[in-house]
Protein backbone atom coordinates (compact mmCIF):
# COMPACT_ATOMS: atom_id res chain seq x y z
CA UNK A 1 0.00 0.00 0.00
CA UNK A 2 0.97 3.49 -0.09
CA UNK A 3 2.52 5.42 2.25
CA UNK A 4 -0.96 7.75 2.97
CA UNK A 5 -3.14 4.24 3.32
CA UNK A 6 -0.21 2.67 6.02
CA UNK A 7 -0.27 5.77 7.76
CA UNK A 8 -4.30 5.92 7.75
CA UNK A 9 -4.53 2.46 9.30
CA UNK A 10 -1.47 3.21 11.76
CA UNK A 11 -3.61 6.20 13.14
CA UNK A 12 -7.19 4.01 13.12
CA UNK A 13 -8.94 5.35 10.40
CA UNK A 14 -8.12 9.25 11.96
CA UNK A 15 -7.25 11.23 8.91
CA UNK A 16 -5.82 14.29 11.16
CA UNK A 17 -3.73 12.52 12.69
CA UNK A 18 -2.48 10.69 9.70
CA UNK A 19 -1.93 13.70 8.21
CA UNK A 20 0.25 15.41 11.43
CA UNK A 21 2.13 11.88 11.42
CA UNK A 22 3.34 12.32 7.81
CA UNK A 23 3.30 16.74 8.40
CA UNK A 24 0.75 17.64 5.98
CA UNK A 25 -1.97 19.70 5.68
CA UNK A 26 -5.45 17.42 6.43
CA UNK A 27 -6.07 18.90 2.14
CA UNK A 28 -2.64 17.50 0.82
CA UNK A 29 -3.48 14.25 3.01
CA UNK A 30 -6.52 13.91 1.26
CA UNK A 31 -5.39 14.27 -2.42
CA UNK A 32 -2.74 11.97 -2.10
CA UNK A 33 -4.78 9.13 -0.78
CA UNK A 34 -6.92 9.43 -3.25
CA UNK A 35 -4.69 9.42 -5.72
CA UNK A 36 -3.36 5.93 -4.26
CA UNK A 37 -7.24 4.56 -3.79
CA UNK A 38 -7.32 4.85 -7.43
CA UNK A 39 -4.59 2.53 -8.01
CA UNK A 40 -5.61 -0.37 -5.60
CA UNK A 41 -6.95 -3.48 -7.75
CA UNK A 42 -10.59 -3.94 -6.32
CA UNK A 43 -10.38 -7.80 -6.66
CA UNK A 44 -7.09 -7.51 -4.66
CA UNK A 45 -6.79 -7.37 -0.92
CA UNK A 46 -8.92 -4.10 0.44
CA UNK A 47 -7.11 -3.20 4.11
CA UNK A 48 -9.49 -3.38 7.12
CA UNK A 49 -9.56 -0.44 8.03
CA UNK A 50 -13.32 1.04 7.01
CA UNK A 51 -12.48 4.42 5.73
CA UNK A 52 -9.73 2.88 3.62
CA UNK A 53 -12.56 0.19 2.48
CA UNK A 54 -15.11 2.94 1.86
CA UNK A 55 -12.47 5.10 -0.10
CA UNK A 56 -11.48 2.14 -2.37
CA UNK A 57 -14.79 1.02 -2.82
CA UNK A 58 -16.26 4.20 -3.73
CA UNK A 59 -13.46 4.87 -6.36
CA UNK A 60 -14.65 1.76 -7.50
CA UNK A 61 -17.66 2.01 -8.20
CA UNK A 62 -16.90 5.95 -9.95
CA UNK A 63 -14.59 4.19 -12.78
CA UNK A 64 -17.56 1.29 -13.19
CA UNK A 65 -20.42 4.02 -13.54
CA UNK A 66 -17.98 6.00 -16.37
CA UNK A 67 -16.89 3.05 -17.86
CA UNK A 68 -20.52 1.47 -18.25
CA UNK A 69 -22.09 5.02 -18.80
CA UNK A 70 -19.65 5.34 -22.14
CA UNK A 71 -20.70 2.08 -23.28
CA UNK A 72 -23.98 2.27 -22.91
CA UNK A 73 -24.57 5.74 -24.30
CA UNK A 74 -22.56 4.27 -27.74
CA UNK A 75 -24.89 1.15 -27.53
CA UNK A 76 -28.22 3.20 -27.18
CA UNK A 77 -27.41 5.88 -29.58
CA UNK A 78 -26.56 3.35 -32.52
CA UNK A 79 -29.24 1.42 -31.12
CA UNK A 80 -32.35 3.56 -30.94
CA UNK A 81 -31.48 4.55 -34.69
CA UNK A 82 -32.19 0.77 -35.68
CA UNK A 83 -34.64 0.03 -33.31
CA UNK A 84 -37.09 3.04 -32.90
CA UNK A 85 -35.99 4.78 -36.33
CA UNK A 86 -35.12 2.05 -38.80
CA UNK A 87 -37.65 -0.87 -37.05
CA UNK A 88 -34.88 -3.43 -37.61
CA UNK A 89 -33.42 -5.52 -35.31
CA UNK A 90 -30.14 -6.45 -33.46
CA UNK A 91 -27.10 -6.50 -35.05
CA UNK A 92 -25.76 -9.70 -36.87
CA UNK A 93 -23.13 -11.17 -34.92
CA UNK A 94 -21.98 -14.40 -36.98
CA UNK A 95 -21.98 -14.86 -40.71
CA UNK A 96 -24.91 -17.40 -42.17
CA UNK A 97 -24.09 -20.64 -42.24
CA UNK A 98 -23.42 -21.12 -45.87
CA UNK A 99 -20.35 -18.98 -45.58
CA UNK A 100 -18.36 -21.26 -43.51
CA UNK A 101 -19.89 -24.63 -43.93
CA UNK A 102 -19.43 -26.31 -47.50
CA UNK A 103 -22.14 -29.23 -46.35
CA UNK A 104 -24.96 -26.61 -46.29
CA UNK A 105 -23.88 -25.15 -49.77
CA UNK A 106 -21.19 -26.60 -52.32
CA UNK A 107 -19.41 -24.27 -54.41
CA UNK A 108 -16.48 -25.25 -56.60
CA UNK A 109 -14.13 -22.76 -57.22
CA UNK A 110 -14.69 -20.97 -53.65
CA UNK A 111 -16.75 -18.39 -52.25
CA UNK A 112 -16.63 -15.08 -54.21
CA UNK A 113 -16.13 -11.65 -52.50
CA UNK A 114 -16.18 -8.35 -53.65
CA UNK A 115 -15.00 -5.26 -52.19
CA UNK A 116 -16.85 -1.98 -52.83
CA UNK A 117 -15.08 1.17 -51.05
CA UNK A 118 -14.21 4.72 -51.31
CA UNK A 119 -17.13 5.11 -53.75
CA UNK A 120 -16.72 9.16 -53.09
CA UNK A 121 -20.50 9.31 -54.32
CA UNK A 122 -21.28 13.36 -54.92
CA UNK A 123 -17.44 14.18 -55.73
CA UNK A 124 -16.42 16.22 -58.63
CA UNK A 125 -13.32 15.33 -60.92
CA UNK A 126 -12.66 17.76 -63.23
CA UNK A 127 -10.85 16.51 -66.60
CA UNK A 128 -9.27 19.77 -67.55
CA UNK A 129 -7.66 19.82 -63.72
CA UNK A 130 -6.18 16.50 -63.75
CA UNK A 131 -4.23 16.41 -67.70
CA UNK A 132 -7.86 14.67 -69.13
CA UNK A 133 -6.81 11.31 -67.61
CA UNK A 134 -9.92 11.27 -65.61
CA UNK A 135 -13.53 12.39 -64.97
CA UNK A 136 -16.28 11.99 -61.98
CA UNK A 137 -19.41 13.08 -60.76
CA UNK A 138 -22.22 11.01 -59.40
CA UNK A 139 -23.64 10.09 -62.58
CA UNK A 140 -20.28 8.35 -63.39
CA UNK A 141 -20.26 7.28 -59.76
CA UNK A 142 -23.61 5.16 -60.47
CA UNK A 143 -21.96 4.08 -63.90
CA UNK A 144 -18.62 2.41 -62.54
CA UNK A 145 -20.67 0.94 -59.38
CA UNK A 146 -22.85 -0.60 -61.90
CA UNK A 147 -20.27 -1.82 -64.31
CA UNK A 148 -18.26 -3.22 -61.43
CA UNK A 149 -20.22 -5.42 -60.94
CA UNK A 150 -21.51 -6.57 -64.01
CA UNK A 151 -17.93 -7.15 -64.46
CA UNK A 152 -17.68 -9.42 -61.16
CA UNK A 153 -20.30 -11.09 -62.10
CA UNK A 154 -19.05 -11.68 -65.87
CA UNK A 155 -15.36 -12.40 -64.14
CA UNK A 156 -17.11 -15.32 -61.63
CA UNK A 157 -19.69 -16.62 -64.53
CA UNK A 158 -18.23 -16.62 -67.81
CA UNK A 159 -14.46 -16.79 -67.24
CA UNK A 160 -14.49 -19.16 -64.48
CA UNK A 161 -15.13 -23.05 -65.70
CA UNK A 162 -18.66 -24.49 -64.49
CA UNK A 163 -18.95 -22.20 -62.02
CA UNK A 164 -21.07 -23.27 -58.62
CA UNK A 165 -21.07 -21.09 -56.00
CA UNK A 166 -23.31 -20.69 -52.75
CA UNK A 167 -23.51 -16.93 -52.35
CA UNK A 168 -21.55 -13.80 -52.85
CA UNK A 169 -20.07 -11.70 -50.04
CA UNK A 170 -20.31 -8.16 -50.67
CA UNK A 171 -17.60 -6.06 -48.43
CA UNK A 172 -18.42 -2.46 -47.76
CA UNK A 173 -15.52 -1.14 -46.58
CA UNK A 174 -16.45 3.17 -46.23
CA UNK A 175 -16.14 6.15 -47.66
CA UNK A 176 -19.16 5.62 -49.62
CA UNK A 177 -20.17 9.43 -49.62
CA UNK A 178 -18.20 12.54 -50.40
CA UNK A 179 -19.28 13.95 -46.99
CA UNK A 180 -18.65 17.42 -46.01
CA UNK A 181 -15.18 17.27 -44.21
CA UNK A 182 -13.43 19.82 -45.67
CA UNK A 183 -14.50 22.73 -47.47
CA UNK A 184 -12.88 22.47 -50.38
CA UNK A 185 -14.95 18.82 -50.62
CA UNK A 186 -18.14 21.34 -49.71
CA UNK A 187 -17.55 23.41 -52.82
CA UNK A 188 -16.01 20.46 -55.32
CA UNK A 189 -19.36 17.80 -54.94
CA UNK A 190 -22.36 18.21 -57.27
CA UNK A 191 -24.88 16.72 -54.43
CA UNK A 192 -25.45 17.88 -50.63
CA UNK A 193 -24.98 15.52 -47.87
CA UNK A 194 -29.03 14.20 -47.54
CA UNK A 195 -28.86 13.59 -51.47
CA UNK A 196 -25.27 11.95 -51.39
CA UNK A 197 -26.73 9.61 -48.63
CA UNK A 198 -30.10 8.62 -50.19
CA UNK A 199 -28.93 8.23 -53.77
CA UNK A 200 -25.74 5.87 -52.66
CA UNK A 201 -27.93 3.81 -50.57
CA UNK A 202 -30.42 3.55 -53.64
CA UNK A 203 -27.53 2.53 -55.82
CA UNK A 204 -26.13 0.04 -52.86
CA UNK A 205 -29.44 -1.20 -52.98
CA UNK A 206 -29.50 -2.22 -56.92
CA UNK A 207 -26.00 -4.07 -56.02
CA UNK A 208 -27.60 -6.29 -53.53
CA UNK A 209 -30.55 -6.87 -55.93
CA UNK A 210 -28.59 -7.37 -58.59
CA UNK A 211 -25.85 -9.96 -56.81
CA UNK A 212 -28.75 -11.72 -55.09
CA UNK A 213 -30.28 -12.47 -58.50
CA UNK A 214 -27.41 -13.58 -59.52
CA UNK A 215 -26.09 -15.66 -56.53
CA UNK A 216 -29.11 -16.48 -54.42
CA UNK A 217 -27.25 -15.47 -51.13
CA UNK A 218 -25.15 -12.46 -50.33
CA UNK A 219 -23.18 -11.64 -46.83
CA UNK A 220 -22.54 -8.14 -46.36
CA UNK A 221 -20.05 -6.81 -43.44
CA UNK A 222 -19.26 -3.15 -43.63
CA UNK A 223 -17.57 -0.52 -41.61
CA UNK A 224 -17.47 3.31 -42.05
CA UNK A 225 -14.94 5.52 -43.56
CA UNK A 226 -13.50 8.96 -42.63
CA UNK A 227 -15.40 11.01 -45.21
CA UNK A 228 -19.26 10.33 -44.06
CA UNK A 229 -18.18 11.66 -40.66
CA UNK A 230 -19.93 14.70 -39.01
CA UNK A 231 -17.30 15.21 -36.46
CA UNK A 232 -13.90 17.38 -37.48
CA UNK A 233 -11.68 14.03 -36.61
CA UNK A 234 -13.11 10.79 -36.41
CA UNK A 235 -14.02 9.84 -33.00
CA UNK A 236 -12.63 6.87 -31.20
CA UNK A 237 -16.37 6.76 -29.06
CA UNK A 238 -19.47 6.98 -31.31
CA UNK A 239 -17.65 6.24 -34.27
CA UNK A 240 -20.91 4.77 -36.11
CA UNK A 241 -23.29 6.99 -34.87
CA UNK A 242 -21.34 9.80 -36.45
CA UNK A 243 -20.84 8.43 -39.67
CA UNK A 244 -23.16 8.62 -42.69
CA UNK A 245 -21.85 5.90 -44.18
CA UNK A 246 -23.48 3.30 -40.79
CA UNK A 247 -26.77 5.38 -41.91
CA UNK A 248 -26.09 3.79 -45.50
CA UNK A 249 -26.30 0.30 -44.61
CA UNK A 250 -28.80 0.41 -41.90
CA UNK A 251 -30.94 2.13 -44.71
CA UNK A 252 -29.73 -1.05 -46.77
CA UNK A 253 -30.70 -3.16 -44.64
CA UNK A 254 -34.15 -1.61 -44.23
CA UNK A 255 -34.48 -1.85 -48.11
CA UNK A 256 -33.72 -5.65 -48.50
CA UNK A 257 -35.98 -6.14 -45.57
CA UNK A 258 -37.81 -8.78 -47.59
CA UNK A 259 -34.83 -11.06 -48.56
CA UNK A 260 -33.27 -10.34 -44.64
CA UNK A 261 -36.56 -11.81 -43.60
CA UNK A 262 -36.24 -14.96 -46.32
CA UNK A 263 -32.28 -15.25 -44.79
CA UNK A 264 -31.19 -14.85 -48.24
CA UNK A 265 -29.30 -11.24 -47.26
CA UNK A 266 -27.22 -10.83 -44.10
CA UNK A 267 -25.32 -7.79 -43.12
CA UNK A 268 -22.86 -7.67 -40.35
CA UNK A 269 -22.16 -3.62 -39.74
CA UNK A 270 -21.88 -3.09 -36.42
CA UNK A 271 -21.50 0.00 -35.13
CA UNK A 272 -17.66 -0.32 -34.76
CA UNK A 273 -14.32 -0.09 -36.90
CA UNK A 274 -13.79 -2.78 -37.36
CA UNK A 275 -15.54 -6.07 -38.04
CA UNK A 276 -13.94 -9.39 -38.10
CA UNK A 277 -15.63 -12.38 -40.14
CA UNK A 278 -14.96 -15.73 -41.45
CA UNK A 279 -15.21 -17.32 -45.20
CA UNK A 280 -14.52 -20.93 -45.69
CA UNK A 281 -12.68 -20.73 -42.47
CA UNK A 282 -10.37 -18.05 -43.23
CA UNK A 283 -10.26 -14.88 -41.05
CA UNK A 284 -10.83 -11.77 -42.29
CA UNK A 285 -10.07 -7.83 -40.40
CA UNK A 286 -12.19 -5.65 -42.40
CA UNK A 287 -10.90 -1.71 -41.49
CA UNK A 288 -11.33 1.58 -43.49
CA UNK A 289 -7.69 2.00 -43.70
CA UNK A 290 -7.52 5.62 -41.99
CA UNK A 291 -6.03 4.18 -38.72
CA UNK A 292 -3.13 4.34 -40.63
CA UNK A 293 -1.10 6.70 -40.88
CA UNK A 294 2.48 7.61 -42.68
CA UNK A 295 4.09 6.36 -45.83
CA UNK A 296 6.47 7.87 -48.25
CA UNK A 297 6.79 8.21 -51.95
CA UNK A 298 8.25 4.83 -52.35
CA UNK A 299 6.74 2.76 -50.75
CA UNK A 300 3.32 4.34 -50.43
CA UNK A 301 1.14 3.47 -47.61
CA UNK A 302 2.71 -0.33 -47.13
CA UNK A 303 4.99 0.54 -44.58
CA UNK A 304 1.99 2.03 -42.12
CA UNK A 305 -0.19 -0.38 -43.35
CA UNK A 306 2.09 -3.36 -42.10
CA UNK A 307 2.92 -1.85 -39.01
CA UNK A 308 -0.79 -0.98 -38.13
CA UNK A 309 -1.63 -4.45 -39.43
CA UNK A 310 0.97 -6.06 -36.88
CA UNK A 311 -0.12 -4.09 -33.74
CA UNK A 312 -4.21 -5.30 -34.72
CA UNK A 313 -3.11 -9.12 -35.09
CA UNK A 314 -0.96 -8.62 -31.16
CA UNK A 315 -4.08 -7.35 -29.99
CA UNK A 316 -6.16 -10.01 -31.38
CA UNK A 317 -4.03 -12.57 -29.85
CA UNK A 318 -3.94 -11.11 -25.87
CA UNK A 319 -7.94 -10.55 -25.94
CA UNK A 320 -9.31 -13.49 -23.46
CA UNK A 321 -11.33 -15.10 -26.53
CA UNK A 322 -9.79 -16.12 -29.94
CA UNK A 323 -12.93 -14.69 -32.10
CA UNK A 324 -10.84 -11.24 -33.57
CA UNK A 325 -7.71 -13.18 -34.96
CA UNK A 326 -7.43 -13.10 -38.32
CA UNK A 327 -5.25 -14.38 -41.39
CA UNK A 328 -6.38 -11.32 -44.10
CA UNK A 329 -6.63 -7.53 -43.41
CA UNK A 330 -8.93 -5.87 -45.48
CA UNK A 331 -8.70 -2.04 -45.94
CA UNK A 332 -9.56 0.78 -48.58
CA UNK A 333 -8.61 4.61 -47.99
CA UNK A 334 -5.39 4.50 -49.80
CA UNK A 335 -6.91 4.25 -53.59
CA UNK A 336 -4.30 1.97 -54.15
CA UNK A 337 -5.24 -2.04 -55.46
CA UNK A 338 -2.94 -4.40 -54.09
CA UNK A 339 -3.94 -8.46 -53.20
CA UNK A 340 -1.89 -10.38 -51.28
CA UNK A 341 -2.86 -13.43 -48.73
CA UNK A 342 -1.84 -11.31 -45.82
CA UNK A 343 -3.59 -8.11 -46.89
CA UNK A 344 -6.25 -6.84 -49.25
CA UNK A 345 -5.86 -3.06 -50.04
CA UNK A 346 -8.72 -1.49 -51.84
CA UNK A 347 -8.65 0.49 -55.28
CA UNK A 348 -11.85 3.20 -55.35
CA UNK A 349 -14.49 4.06 -58.23
CA UNK A 350 -12.98 7.42 -58.35
CA UNK A 351 -9.90 7.20 -59.73
CA UNK A 352 -6.90 10.11 -60.03
CA UNK A 353 -7.95 13.12 -59.09
CA UNK A 354 -6.60 17.04 -57.68
CA UNK A 355 -5.33 15.37 -54.47
CA UNK A 356 -3.33 13.07 -56.49
CA UNK A 357 -1.96 15.22 -58.51
CA UNK A 358 -1.41 17.31 -55.99
CA UNK A 359 0.77 15.13 -54.14
CA UNK A 360 2.51 13.86 -57.36
CA UNK A 361 0.61 9.79 -56.62
CA UNK A 362 1.15 7.54 -59.55
CA UNK A 363 -1.40 7.07 -61.35
CA UNK A 364 -4.35 3.94 -61.18
CA UNK A 365 -7.27 3.29 -63.17
CA UNK A 366 -11.00 3.12 -60.98
CA UNK A 367 -10.26 -0.91 -59.63
CA UNK A 368 -12.09 -2.92 -56.90
CA UNK A 369 -10.87 -6.24 -55.72
CA UNK A 370 -12.81 -9.44 -56.28
CA UNK A 371 -11.75 -12.71 -55.31
CA UNK A 372 -11.99 -16.24 -53.97
CA UNK A 373 -11.48 -18.39 -50.87
CA UNK A 374 -11.71 -22.05 -50.77
CA UNK A 375 -11.83 -23.80 -47.69
CA UNK A 376 -8.81 -26.03 -48.49
CA UNK A 377 -6.67 -23.82 -50.61
CA UNK A 378 -7.49 -20.38 -49.09
CA UNK A 379 -7.37 -17.02 -51.54
CA UNK A 380 -7.12 -19.06 -54.30
CA UNK A 381 -8.29 -16.43 -57.35
CA UNK A 382 -7.28 -12.76 -57.31
CA UNK A 383 -9.14 -10.53 -59.77
CA UNK A 384 -9.23 -7.08 -59.91
CA UNK A 385 -12.38 -5.47 -61.28
CA UNK A 386 -12.13 -2.22 -63.43
CA UNK A 387 -14.73 0.32 -63.10
CA UNK A 388 -14.62 1.37 -66.78
CA UNK A 389 -13.97 0.13 -70.12
CA UNK A 390 -10.12 0.07 -70.72
CA UNK A 391 -8.91 1.96 -72.57
CA UNK A 392 -11.98 4.37 -72.84
CA UNK A 393 -9.92 8.21 -72.86
CA UNK A 394 -11.21 11.71 -72.23
CA UNK A 395 -11.10 14.39 -75.26
CA UNK A 396 -10.30 17.52 -74.47
CA UNK A 397 -14.01 19.52 -74.95
CA UNK A 398 -14.39 21.68 -78.18
CA UNK A 399 -14.02 25.40 -77.96
CA UNK A 400 -17.22 26.13 -77.49
CA UNK A 401 -19.69 23.30 -75.76
CA UNK A 402 -23.36 23.18 -74.08
CA UNK A 403 -24.58 20.78 -72.20
CA UNK A 404 -28.15 20.65 -71.03
CA UNK A 405 -28.79 19.57 -67.72
CA UNK A 406 -32.14 18.33 -66.06
CA UNK A 407 -31.44 17.39 -62.11
CA UNK A 408 -31.92 14.44 -61.39
CA UNK A 409 -34.90 13.41 -59.06
CA UNK A 410 -35.00 10.49 -56.19
CA UNK A 411 -38.03 8.96 -58.46
CA UNK A 412 -35.07 8.90 -61.60
CA UNK A 413 -32.87 7.17 -59.58
CA UNK A 414 -35.09 4.39 -58.15
CA UNK A 415 -36.02 4.00 -62.19
CA UNK A 416 -32.88 3.20 -63.11
CA UNK A 417 -32.12 1.17 -60.25
CA UNK A 418 -35.26 -1.06 -61.14
CA UNK A 419 -34.23 -1.25 -64.56
CA UNK A 420 -30.76 -2.41 -64.17
CA UNK A 421 -32.00 -4.84 -61.55
CA UNK A 422 -33.80 -6.63 -64.13
CA UNK A 423 -37.62 -6.20 -62.03
CA UNK A 424 -40.53 -4.62 -61.66
CA UNK A 425 -42.40 -5.86 -58.91
CA UNK A 426 -41.28 -4.64 -55.15
CA UNK A 427 -42.14 -6.06 -51.50
CA UNK A 428 -43.07 -3.53 -48.94
CA UNK A 429 -43.05 -0.29 -51.37
CA UNK A 430 -38.92 -0.88 -51.77
CA UNK A 431 -37.32 -4.34 -51.82
CA UNK A 432 -37.57 -6.68 -54.56
CA UNK A 433 -38.33 -10.41 -54.32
Amino acid sequence: MGKTIDALEKAGGNKTKAALDLKMSRTTFRRHLNKELVGIDPDGVIPQTADVQIGVLTQTIKRLQRELYNREKDSIEAGEVRQYILELGEHASREPAWVNDRRVAKYRHGIPALMLSDLHYGEVVKADEVFFVNEYDSAIAEKRIRDTVDTAIGLTHEVLREPQFPGVVLVLGGDNINGMIHEELTVGSDKRLMDQILGIADILHGVVLKLHKQFGRVFIPGVPGNHGRATFKTWTKFTAATNADWLVYQLLERFCAAQVARGEVVFMCPPARDVTFKVAGRGYRLSHGDQFRGGDGIIGPIGPITRGDQKKRTMAMSLPHDREEYDTLLVGHFHKLLMTPRLIMNGCTKGFDEYSLANNFGFEVPQQALWMTHEKYGINHYMPVLCDEPGVGIESPAWVEWKEQREVTTADMIARTMEWVGNETRDNGRSIS
